[in-house]
Parts: structure tokens; sequence; C-alpha cells
């Protein structure tokens, strides 16, 4: 068979990238796009996040383009961690003003954590007896008894 198993094949050779990793870079300075592509993260959406307070405004050089601090990267993370972690823009911003402040926001984010678990909690109960509804509707069309006086779908318009 023409069918090799993944352990026969031969391993790819990573590919040689002539970048220092991020954490590696103190002193040097970043243009746009290379903290788009180290960062994952679109220069689109980082000129975003600068306009709304996410991330400081780079110095400029005489050309225009924005020069980022290599710090740039660690608060990144923390923004889209704190998004992966249902915070909002707003509520990142809030944190990230704390911390500029030299205060520590961990117990803002222990707050803003506890209230995002218990709108997740409430959402999954409506969500819950949203399931349940829908599963009691669809039973209905099992049966397929459409009554005649009916405004439009007897499935939706019959009591439960």
């Amino acid at each position: 068979s023409f069918r090799q198993s993944r352990s026969e094949l031969a391993p790819v050779p990573e590919p040689i990238v002539n970048v220092l990793p991020w954490w590696k870079v103190k002193e040097a300075q970043m243009r746009i796009s290379e903290v788009a592509r180290l960062s994952g993260v679109p220069a689109k959406t980082l000129r975003f996040y600068e306009s709304q307070g996410l991330l400081p405004s780079p110095r400029r050089l005489g050309n225009g383009y924005r020069d980022y601090s290599p710090d740039v990267m660690g608060r990144l993370r923390f923004v889209r961690s704190a998004q992966g972690a249902g915070l909002t823009l707003a509520q990142v911003r809030d944190i990230l003003d704390l911390h500029d402040q030299g205060l520590a926001p961990c117990n803002r984010v222990n707050e803003l954590l506890a209230q995002r678990l218990a709108t997740v909690q409430t959402q999954m109960g409506e969500l819950a007896a949203l399931e349940r509804r829908l599963k009691a509707l669809l039973h209905r069309t099992r049966d397929d008894q459409s009554p005649s006086t009916v405004d439009v779908c007897w499935i939706l318009e019959s009591p439960t």
C-alpha cells in the first residue's frame, strides 16, 4: 500500500526565521507590521486598540510610522487573555488604567471575573430552558396534528 503512517513519515524541519523572539528583544523598537506578525494581532486591530486606550500611543518616526516598544507584547497578551475570559474592552481598559496608575488591578479583575461567571451561569440556565422549549416544539411536529384554526403555523401557536 502507498499509505504511510505518521510514524513512518520523515519529520518536517522547522522553518528558519532570523527574528529574535519578542521576549529576548529589550532595546529594539518595532513597527506595527512586526508587532502584528509577532503577536498574531492584525495591524488594523492594533490601531483600534490604540484608539480605545488599550495600547499606549507609540512614538512616531519621521515618516509617520508607529514605533512600538517591545513592552507592547505583554500588554497585547493581557488584552487577548482578558477577552478570552469574556471581559469587554471597556473592562480591560479600566483594568489597564489601574495598572498604569501603579495600582494592583487583581482585586478588580477578580470582581469582574466573578460577575462574568454569574452572567454565564444565568445565560446557561436560560439556554437550558430554551433547549427544553425547542425540544417540546419539535416533539409536536412528530404528531403532525395541525389544527385548522391558526394564523401562521400550528407548531408555534398551539399552547404548550
